[in-house]
């Protein structure tokens, strides 16, 4: 403690550390420790341990541990390294009961990374083996450790295959490290068909063009994997070398749709059309696929055409093929056409309509703006309506601005799902967008007060020949700092209009509901116009 106390007062700008520590009842010894954390020096960071553990105080701010950790592996030895790890785990030692979260996964992968970059891979094994939980960072961590070591890399791909085992999803960076592990194109083969069985497909692309760089020849199987992937990753760089390898296969018709499918998913209508007119075979799998494609992609008129050829020249249409055409009706406004083959399907082709066709049906209704129809075709169908024919409403009721109909599909999904995010979000813009701003307010002070948040949005872009994939707050990505810099100065050109807009509805619903007019009036006015 006298060491203590003497690092934290032997310098004015230690005194200043403590002074601007963001809680100010916070102890004197972890506001320092939270601040040299982050900025060292590492030995003054250290020589706190022994008063922090004796406190009980290193339990308290596990985020300023990590740091610790991570300025240790920057500045520090492994020496260095396993003393943090003894004084979070058993406070120094001492036989105290170990800090609550020495055993989270937050405090441990942190350590666990810090054996692996020293290059104590047993340390790191054993820390990994002792964890109670462990998630994708804990086995890639260790899958990456084990794939850059030296002789280790056949333990690295065991670990990966445990990993899938434990039913963990590997990510785009357990990929990358495992690749390296991988020393013959069989072994490629064998790992890509793990992560097809996981779902992951930039996985299975970086399988696939890793496999050809080695001269592995691809089968049937294989390609249709990287197909669906492709069509999932919106990838059509690597879909269309996938189909220089498909050529060989000329007469496999699961191939075939498998490629026709990614062309229309990747938005190549050309490719999908040239591909189509040149099948030498076409089933209904085949007819139905370019009927949903043209129709997703805008060109309803076209997928309509080909449904009329479909039922002259092809094979009987089926459940599939009646839910692509009742989209492209939709899409159109055709709801005259849209309603005959929905009414006439099972007389004409034998299928009894199940609940995408009422889907669609509401669907087409609500786009037209026959709402009041679409509530009558809910009430009417032979059986009770999910979540998503509700939300379908839903979503007609903002694109024409009935907040009535609105609330009334919203408490209708809410029923049956009760937490159900999306509900809430779209029936407070609706609000919002007629301008009704008491309602929007108890909108989103229920969704406040439940907590409701919106899962972070995911994209994917395709750039020479890769595919990167970003989450919304994810900063892992390697790409992340300039991806966020390039951001930001294009958010800046729009961001005053932007935020005009959000503080004058945030104010609009503070005027309207009763607490703001309740409060004094000097006080709220000089919070909100601050704000604006």
């Amino acid at each position: 403690m006298a060491a203590s106390r003497h690092i934290i007062g032997r310098s004015a700008s230690r005194r200043r550390c403590l002074h601007s520590a963001p809680d100010a009842h916070a102890h004197p010894l972890l506001a320092a420790f939270s601040r040299l954390s982050l900025h060292g020096p590492l030995r003054d960071a250290l020589a706190l341990l022994p008063g922090l553990a004796a406190a009980g105080l290193l339990r308290v701010d596990p985020v300023a541990v990590c740091r610790l950790v991570k300025l240790c592996v920057r500045h520090g030895t492994p020496t260095d390294g396993r003393l943090i790890h003894r004084y979070v785990y058993d406070d120094g030692g001492s036989g105290a009961a170990a800090a609550p979260f020495g055993r989270s996964l937050f405090v441990s992968n942190s350590l666990v990374s810090m054996y692996a970059k020293f290059g104590l891979l047993d340390d790191a094994l054993n820390l990994f083996d002792a964890m109670p939980q462990r998630n994708v960072v804990s086995w890639t961590t260790v899958v990456a450790a084990l794939a850059n070591a030296g002789g280790r890399k056949e333990q690295a791909l065991r670990f990966f295959v445990a990993m899938l085992r434990d039913g963990v999803t590997p990510n785009m960076y357990t990929f990358s490290s495992v690749l390296g592990a991988c020393s013959t194109p069989m072994v490629l083969a064998e790992l890509h068909g793990a992560i097809v069985k996981s779902g992951d497909g930039v996985g299975a692309i970086e399988i696939f063009m890793r496999m050809k760089e080695a001269g592995f020849l691809s089968n049937q199987g294989t390609l249709t994997s990287v197909l669906r992937a492709c069509t999932g990753m919106v990838s059509l760089e690597v879909g269309r070398q996938v189909h220089a390898h498909v050529l060989k296969y000329d007469k496999d018709l699961i191939l075939h749709n498998a490629l026709l499918d990614m062309y229309c998913k990747c938005g190549s209508l050309q490719d999908a059309d040239a591909l189509f007119s040149r099948m030498p075979e076409k089933d209904v799998i085949s007819w139905s696929t370019m009927i949903s494609g043209l129709a997703q992609n805008g060109r309803s008129i076209e997928a309509l055409k080909v449904f009329d050829i479909m039922k002259s020249e092809g094979p009987r249409p089926n459940h599939i093929t009646m839910i692509g055409v009742l989209f492209a009706c939709s899409h159109t406004g055709l709801v005259e056409d849209g309603s005959y083959y929905f009414r006439s399907m099972e007389k004409l082709f034998g299928i009894q309509p199940e609940r995408e066709h009422y889907n669609c049906m509401v669907d087409l209704l609500g786009r037209a703006g026959k709402l009041d129809e679409a509530v009558k075709f809910i009430h009417e169908m032979n059986f009770r309506p999910d979540s998503v024919i509700w939300r379908t409403l839903l979503g007609a009721c903002r694109m024409h601005k009935n907040a009535n109909l609105a609330a009334y599909a919203a408490k209708e999904i809410l029923k049956l799902e009760p937490d159900d995010q999306g509900a809430r979000i779209l029936l407070s813009n609706t609000y919002a967008d007629l301008r009704q701003w008491v309602d929007a307010e108890k909108s989103w002070k229920v969704m406040r007060d439940r907590g409701v948040k919106k899962d972070p949005g995911r994209s994917w872009i395709e750039l020479s020949k890769q595919v990167h994939v970003f989450i919304a707050g994810d900063l892992s990505h390697p790409c992340s700092e300039g991806s966020s810099e390039v951001t930001a100065r294009s958010y800046s050109m729009v961001h005053i209009m932007i935020h005009l807009y959000d503080y004058m509805v945030v104010l609009r619903c503070a005027w309207a509901s009763d607490c703001f007019q309740k409060s004094e009036g000097l006080q709220g006015s000089t919070f909100y116009t601050e704000g604006f």
